[in-house]
């Protein structure tokens, strides 16, 4: 019991960190990372122990997502290419802009437990990434994707049931 008050009030307290936050989202307490620079749509959850590694990049992630426990987020990636320099003696200023890149996910999205979503990745609307997946490339809408590196297993839907299902949506606006 006190540990979920605990977790409830550590949850609130970066909730207030974040960049921006939409109506009726959580963040679970036991999160870590740079939440100055993740943005959450409305009605999105963000599981216990998720991980956003995003100094120098954003995470936005639309409404309507839910997250499971573990998923990390990592916006950067580091320089091995200098010549003279071991690789833990390059620093941030000296990082070129597609070493770090900002991570979308839109609307409507699943991410399993323990997923990686690494830099510059956008997953589309819709979308679920398998639990233990690493997503090193842009997921499509409806997409259901698993893996290492994630790929596609099969569409969430067929042509005609996007149309219905983003119809449906439309109405409960």
């Amino acid at each position: 019991m006190v540990g979920r008050i605990i977790n409830k009030i550590s949850g609130l307290t970066k909730k207030s960190k974040l960049k921006s936050c939409g109506k009726n989202s959580s963040i679970h307490g036991t999160c870590t990372g740079f939440f100055k620079n993740v943005s959450l749509g409305s009605n999105t959850h963000i599981g216990r122990k998720n991980d956003f590694n995003c100094l120098l990049a954003k995470v936005i992630i639309g409404s309507h997502v839910f997250t499971g426990p573990e998923v990390m987020f990592i916006t950067g990636n580091h320089r091995i290419d200098v010549v003279g320099k071991y690789m833990d003696e390059i620093n941030n200023s000296e990082k070129r802009p597609d070493d770090d890149q900002d991570i979308i996910v839109e609307d409507d999205v699943w991410i399993g437990a323990r997923a990686i979503i690494l830099k510059g990745v956008n997953i589309g609307r819709g979308s679920i990434v398998a639990a233990g997946a690493v997503v090193s490339k842009d997921v499509s809408p409806y997409s259901i994707v698993g893996g290492v590196p994630a790929v596609e297993i099969r569409k969430r839907f067929n042509s005609e049931e996007i149309i219905k299902h983003e119809q449906l949506l439309k109405n409960k606006l």
